[in-house]
């Protein structure tokens, strides 16, 4: 817009937009959790590319909640399917947690997913009132928040 004080994002259907993170060549990455897809946009809010969206890959049936980039790395919490996913900036998916079984109850609802300088994971659990730490290779470091806690 000439003269504006703001300029739009050029994809128009976002239906339930719940997370954004920017990367460090600016990209900025939207979760469109009611499209089931990651939106990708330039800084000036110029489409780029998405990728997930309903039964188009099916190995992994993305829900996207809120979402981190960090090394070119996108970790997605998945709170429907009760899990956090990895992909490449390019989409491809490359790690989960949450999903082996072992760990099928290790979220309930993450909604939440953020990570630090050293790669380190931290995953928002809204079903267990609880936050989790991990590695960058998803080994557990720490939990702090206990739905049982809460609940007595």
């Amino acid at each position: 817009m000439d003269g504006g004080y703001y300029s739009y994002f050029t994809k128009s259907d976002f239906s339930w937009p719940d997370g954004i993170d920017i990367d460090e060549d600016g990209l900025v990455y939207v979760s469109n959790d009611g499209q089931c897809t990651v939106e990708i946009f330039d800084s000036n809010g110029k489409f780029i590319k998405n990728f997930g969206g309903r039964g188009i890959i099916t190995s992994y049936n993305l829900r996207p909640r809120r979402l981190s980039v960090f090394n070119k790395i996108v970790s997605v919490a998945d709170a429907f399917n009760g899990r956090v996913n990895n992909f490449t900036n390019e989409g491809m998916l490359i790690s989960q947690i949450g999903t082996s079984k072992n760990l099928t109850d290790l979220f309930n609802y993450p909604i939440d997913v953020d990570v630090d300088s050293k790669g380190n994971i931290y995953v928002v659990d809204y079903g267990k009132m609880k936050v989790s730490k991990f590695d960058k290779n998803f080994t557990p470091i720490l939990s702090f928040g206990d739905i049982a806690k809460v609940l007595n």
